[in-house]
């Protein structure tokens, strides 16, 4: 399991993406991303293309990351994710807090 990530050329984007297993093992890493780079951020991408699973501790890291993003008005968009994924995340309505694509 590893996290990369980048930051637009403008500053304005954030793209994380998760390679392996999506747990609650990438959450200190996750949040240190986001607080490193959230100044001038409009737009963090979560791709979860190269995701082989992902268990609903995500859910509540994706939550605290949608509390935090909103009180800055920087928009959470997840993209790639399988079915059984976008299942996950609607059946959990969080289709209300963040974009998937």
């Amino acid at each position: 399991m590893a996290v990369e990530w980048e930051v637009s050329k403008s500053g304005s984007e954030l793209v994380i993406r998760i390679i392996g297993r999506f747990d609650f093992s990438q959450y200190q890493s996750l949040q240190a991303i986001w607080l490193q780079t959230e100044s001038g951020l409009s737009r963090i991408v979560l791709d979860l293309a190269e995701v082989s699973s992902m268990d609903s501790s995500v859910l509540g890291m994706l939550l605290e990351l949608y509390e935090h993003t909103r009180k800055i008005d920087v928009s959470i968009v997840v993209v790639n994710c399988s079915s059984a994924m976008r299942s996950m995340f609607e059946t959990a309505d969080f289709g209300e807090l963040l974009t998937i694509e």
